[in-house]
């Protein structure tokens, strides 16, 4: 077995510190994709502390269940030495040269991009989203960093493929689904065919099964709520895939809100009294001029200040 030098300690503490951080409310996100991306030793070590962080939730949860829990975040040396510990034991298979490949997916706002994999797998990535994997002879791991995306997964049970999002962790048990990470820390979860496994945290009692036709939104705190989508659901947790936006009188500033995340262009509501006006809609994501229109058959005028400034926003207001 090989000896950790220095460097790869530095490294090791680099990515544990990384995995605190983009748990966290507000992660730099930018900031991380230059890190990870600057070398596939930066990739290796963040997926070892990664998976020791999921790890560690499970041994948690298997404490005196009579007293009051632990702080979940762990202390920077904490983290450190737990990722150590872990890569202490698998560091003879990580380092041959045949080992598992690391991988970093990537899409820009407006973006969407599809990856396939050796074992049938291909996992489709919405806009303006970061996936990370490692898969192995033994395990299917993957880390959505940020955003949304579709899973639709090779049958092997010998290798469980598992999507981690913040503290959430879908399991997929031969299936077609959808995982979003919201910037408030909760996770959606929406399952097309077979069934997967939500496991918020690490704690046992709380996992949930999802079947096809199902959708949950699990909390910052790990409390999952699960129902039957209808027809306007499966429709606008579909649309994406073609590229499109779609809304069944829903609140305007709900609409505004995912339109913005596939434009850079963004559009904010000036009158507070028209936020919670239903709308209905279903155009492209990234076409303004079409949705402009659309917004303007119901009642609302879209005003723009400066046409040639793309950070000033356009304007939102009830038309008189």
């Amino acid at each position: 077995m090989k000896h950790r030098t220095d460097k790869t300690f530095d490294l090791a503490v680099e990515a544990a510190q990384w995995v605190m951080r983009l748990e966290s409310n507000a992660p730099e996100i930018e900031e991380f994709e230059r890190w990870l991306s600057a070398s596939p030793a930066h990739q290796r070590e963040f997926f070892l502390a990664s998976m020791t962080d999921a790890q560690l939730d499970s041994l948690v949860s298997l404490k005196d269940k009579h007293r009051q829990p632990p702080s979940r975040w762990l202390t920077f040396p904490q983290m450190a030495a737990a990722a150590l510990a872990v890569i202490g034991i698998g560091i003879a298979l990580l380092m041959l040269a045949s080992g598992p490949k690391n991988w970093v997916c990537t899409t820009d706002v407006g973006g969407r991009k599809q990856q396939s994999f050796a074992d049938g797998s291909v996992v489709t990535l919405n806009t303006n989203t970061s996936i990370s994997g490692q898969f192995d002879a033994d395990s299917r791991p993957l880390t959505l960093l940020k955003g949304e995306a579709q899973f639709e997964v090779a049958d092997d049970p010998r290798r469980p493929f598992a999507v981690h999002a913040g503290r959430t962790v879908v399991t997929a048990l031969g299936t077609k689904f959808v995982v979003r990470r919201h910037d408030d820390g909760s996770t959606d979860v929406v399952v097309w065919d077979g069934k997967v496994r939500i496991d918020p945290s690490g704690r046992k009692e709380s996992r949930e099964d999802l079947t096809a036709g199902e959708l949950a939104v699990v909390s910052p705190e790990g409390v999952i709520v699960k129902r039957t989508m209808n027809d306007a659901d499966r429709r606008r947790h579909l649309a994406w895939l073609d590229g499109k936006i779609y809304f069944e009188r829903a609140p305007l500033s709900a609409v505004i809100q995912e339109f913005n995340r596939y434009n850079r262009r963004h559009m904010t509501i000036r009158d507070p009294a028209i936020g919670d006006m239903e709308i209905s809609v279903g155009v492209p994501a990234t076409d303004v001029h079409s949705f402009i229109e659309t917004l303007s058959l119901q009642h609302i005028q879209a005003i723009d200040e400066d046409v040639q400034d793309a950070s000033t926003p356009i304007i939102l207001v009830s038309k008189p």
